[in-house]
């Protein structure tokens, strides 16, 4: 079984991949995480110990992604457009 520090820095690593992604694709979710994380700081990601602000933060993470998601896949529309009168 894995030492609880093993697990934590698993996690960590984790949250910064996904902080990662979200900069990349979203700008305006470095705020929103940063919120989440209650920091000043965009690049900081909640520790461990911290088992409040980690959920918040994940929740931010979930939230940001199934917006990206959304965005990506929702099906485009077809055929012609209205005619504008």
């Amino acid at each position: 079984m894995a030492s609880r520090e093993q697990i934590a820095i698993r996690q960590q690593l984790a949250l910064e991949q996904i902080r990662d992604v979200l900069r990349k694709y979203d700008t305006a979710a470095g705020e929103r995480l940063r919120k989440a994380a209650n920091t000043t700081d965009e690049t900081t990601v909640p520790g461990s110990k911290q088992p409040a602000l980690v959920s918040a933060y994940l929740a931010e993470c979930v939230a940001s992604l199934a917006k990206i998601v959304d965005e990506q896949l929702a099906p485009r529309k077809r055929g012609r457009p209205p005619k504008n009168q």
